[in-house]
């Protein structure tokens, strides 16, 4: 009987008031922190405030106005505010605002700055200071990973990137809309300031004011960047030509998505051993054909010396750059395209079809042999697009009655061939490019210099600059590129830490 009174009582409904554990959020505590402890040894954020221990702030220290015994309000320190910064650019943050709100909950940020909080102004303005400043101390800090045996200019590659600006599409104008625009611009500032001295009229914002003027002198400079698009522009299409009424140096360029968008080229150069990056600029170039003498002198003026190899894809390979890196005794591997390839576009203009261009014509003692075996005789050299040209002509009797005429020729009596002499440099050039060892040197061009775009655009998720204007847009690529050196620092420097 016992046994089933005790039974009985088990099975019995919970009767009465729940007990639960209060929250109380009105209440206070008192939190014991210890910072030195707060983060693992192997956080990035310390490798990082590391780092930025080696390098001379004194550059950035001589604008700060808060000094003894003038007094002043207290300023960040320099170190710390990059620190936040390139720590920020590793976790894929870039607006100033949304750093500001991380550094109430983010482990690094809060271990940065000891818990207090700097303001997104403060730090905004830190990002675009003076660009000389942030060229030494990207120089400094590849200095240190030169120290540290991380850089190797035996190789170097270089490759592009489109990164989009802040002006959005809807701001790409032609010059008609944009002279419109600037008319009805002035016409608002001329309004304003007949308000301000009216005596009836309420004083107007300064903010107000400022913004129309601002508009009015993007406008004019957007009307400037036309003007000059349009001298460079085919006279064909020189209508088509537009600016950004918002952001006059940007281009609309088209992504590797397919998409067109006002953008920036963003060009990039990355020594091979351990991918770091060794030189970067912004430029509104819509391709990258006239960036490699720009890189290599980045290269120099970052480190003081240049590159024994240059690497890039064929979006740079043409006559000049050869001629240049020819001169600066730079070995420079880019695929040429093939003659058939090169020779398209002109044979489809002059109507010869596919299997009749240049290198259908087989040199023989007399001239060339043509398909039909008619021999064109050389006709002396001439100077066309700058260049040294070999000039073969068929008789016009041996092309009137050929069967392969329509083919050859069919908007001209006889057939001409022009061949390029090329100088010495691209002669060597092109033996070079055929030789393995070259060609498997450029195989790993898409590894390394790739990477440094990969690591930016999709796993810190750079997309699109946070700044307007194209000498912002030069600060914010540094800060990208320092935050990318600084990792591939870390990952050397956590590498060669006992286990």
């Amino acid at each position: 009987m016992a046994e089933e009174a005790e039974k009985s009582e088990k099975t019995k409904e919970p009767s009465g008031k729940i007990l639960y554990r209060s929250v109380d959020r009105a209440q206070m505590e008192w939190v014991l922190r210890d910072w030195d402890s707060f983060l693992p040894p192997d956080h990035a954020a310390r490798a990082i405030w590391e780092l930025a221990g080696r390098l001379d702030w004194s550059g950035f220290e001589e604008s700060i106005g808060s000094r003894e015994p003038t007094g002043g309000r207290p300023a960040w320190v320099p170190r710390l505010l990059a620190s936040v910064w390139m720590y920020a650019y590793t976790l894929g943050v870039g607006s100033a605002r949304a750093v500001e709100r991380m550094q109430g909950y983010e482990p690094g940020l809060q271990w940065l700055t000891v818990g207090e909080t700097i303001n997104h102004h403060t730090l905004s303005d830190f990002r675009i200071t003076e660009p000389k400043k942030l060229e030494r101390l990207f120089s400094q800090v590849l200095a240190v990973l030169d120290q540290d045996g991380l850089i190797d200019l035996s190789v170097v590659m270089q490759d592009g990137t489109k990164i989009q600006a802040v002006a959005g599409k809807q701001s790409m104008h032609r010059r008609k809309t944009l002279e419109k625009h600037l008319g009805q611009a002035r016409a608002v500032v001329a309004k304003l300031g007949q308000q301000c001295q009216s005596e009836s009229e309420p004083q107007t914002e300064a903010g107000v004011r400022r913004r129309a003027r601002e508009r009015v002198r993007r406008l004019e400079e957007a009307l400037e960047v036309i003007g000059e698009r349009e001298r460079t522009a085919e006279a064909s299409r020189r209508d088509q030509v537009r600016a950004s009424e918002s952001e006059p140096e940007v281009r609309k360029m088209k992504h590797s998505d397919g998409g067109w968008n006002p953008s920036y080229n963003v060009q990039v150069m990355t020594e091979a051993s351990h991918q770091v990056i060794v030189g970067i600029a912004v430029t509104d170039a819509a391709n990258d054909v006239q960036e490699l003498v720009g890189g290599v002198q980045m290269v120099k003026q970052n480190l003081g010396q240049k590159p024994a190899t240059l690497v890039a894809d064929g979006g740079y390979a043409s006559r000049s750059n050869v001629e240049e890196m020819a001169k600066e005794e730079i070995v420079f591997v880019a695929p040429w395209k093939s003659a058939p390839s090169r020779q398209a576009g002109v044979q489809s203009k002059h109507g010869i079809e596919s299997g009749f261009g240049p290198d259908a014509f087989v040199e023989t003692g007399a001239g060339l042999c043509c398909p039909s075996g008619k021999v064109l005789t050389f006709a002396g050299v001439r100077i066309l697009h700058d260049l040294p040209h070999r000039i073969y002509e068929a008789d016009a009797a041996d092309c009137g009655g050929c069967t392969l005429k329509g083919q050859c020729c069919p908007r001209r009596p006889a057939r001409e061939v022009r061949q390029v002499q090329e100088s010495a440099a691209m002669e060597r050039y092109l033996q070079r490019m055929q030789e393995p060892e070259m060609q498997e040197l450029y195989k790993k061009r898409a590894a390394v210099a790739e990477y440094p775009n990969l690591w930016m655009k999709h796993l810190r998720k750079w997309r699109r600059f946070a700044v307007r204007g194209k000498a912002k847009a030069c600060s914010e690529a540094l800060w990208r590129a320092l935050s990318y050196n600084a990792e591939q620092w870390i990952r050397a420097f956590l590498v060669s830490q006992p286990a």
